[in-house]
């Protein structure tokens, strides 16, 4: 979709569950397709993709040096009697050759079939400056309010850093991080945007009360933040609606933060022009 005059064209054969910019032009795409979750590079110019990688249990990707460097990140979910046991693991993917750098076990109290346990870990992605990657670790103590623990892992010395403690409910807590690395945009409960400060802890509230959606998704190159089909900026101004309310679309911008896809639905939109 161009932005200044409304123009749209159709991608075909593009379902995503998970979409990521590269610094040029092209987009990364997981596609559910024959039982398998497909990552496939497209040009959004003319609709050509590029099978990169397949397999089951595959939920996103990001680039960490493009063209030959993604993080994949798998998960693969067990039911039992007593909970859910949720692996999360990363791979960094380097010109073909493949290295696990991260893996959780996770327990969940719930034998809910459609819970949300993976959001939170998807499109938050590389954190700015640090090159490091959120991992973000939900914990429900007995007869204690539940948390996620925000932390970041370093795919170079897999080493992993505690950032910041989110008291929330959910399983799975969506973000998005600030241009300069240093904050996170969150969503509480009720869609409501806050923004989180590692050396603020204690300063959680909601920046606006008015625009609520479950995907934060931060402009890299700016304040603007994408959410529910809305824009705001990250004190909560609002700059304006570019689709139609739709609480659960996610939005993800290019690195020069020009464009921005977003999944609406089994739609992928993509807007230029910002």
């Amino acid at each position: 979709i161009e932005s200044a005059t409304g123009a749209a064209r159709t991608i075909p054969g593009i379902r995503p569950v998970f979409i990521d910019w590269a610094p040029g032009s092209n987009i990364l795409a997981v596609n559910t397709t024959g039982g398998m979750n497909e990552l496939a590079e497209i040009n959004p110019a003319d609709g050509a993709a590029r099978t990169v990688s397949a397999r089951k249990s595959l939920i996103a990707a990001k680039w960490l040096n493009p063209p030959d460097t993604i993080i994949l990140l798998s998960s693969e979910i067990d039911r039992y009697s007593i909970g859910t046991f949720t692996t999360y693991r990363l791979t960094v993917s380097d010109h073909g050759e493949e290295k696990v750098f991260f893996n959780l076990e996770s327990y969940l109290p719930t034998r809910e079939k459609d819970f949300d346990a993976v959001s939170g870990w998807t499109y938050a992605g590389i954190r700015p400056v640090h090159d490091t990657v959120l991992t973000p670790e939900f914990h429900q103590p007995p007869r204690m309010e539940s948390f996620t623990f925000f932390k970041t892992v370093d795919p170079l010395i897999d080493e992993e850093t505690l950032l910041v403690k989110f008291n929330d409910d959910r399983y799975s807590v969506p973000s998005s991080w600030s241009p300069d690395g240093s904050r996170l945009a969150v969503t509480d409960a009720r869609g409501l945007l806050i923004i989180l400060d590692p050396n603020q802890p204690g300063n959680i509230l909601p920046v606006n009360h008015d625009i609520s959606g479950k995907y934060p998704a931060w402009n890299p190159q700016g304040s603007q933040i994408y959410l529910g089909g809305w824009l705001l900026r990250s004190d909560g101004a609002v700059l304006g609606q570019i689709v139609s309310d739709d609480f659960n679309s996610i939005g993800v911008w290019s690195p020069d933060g020009t464009r921005l896809a977003v999944i609406a639905g089994t739609d992928l939109l993509s807007f230029d022009g910002f």
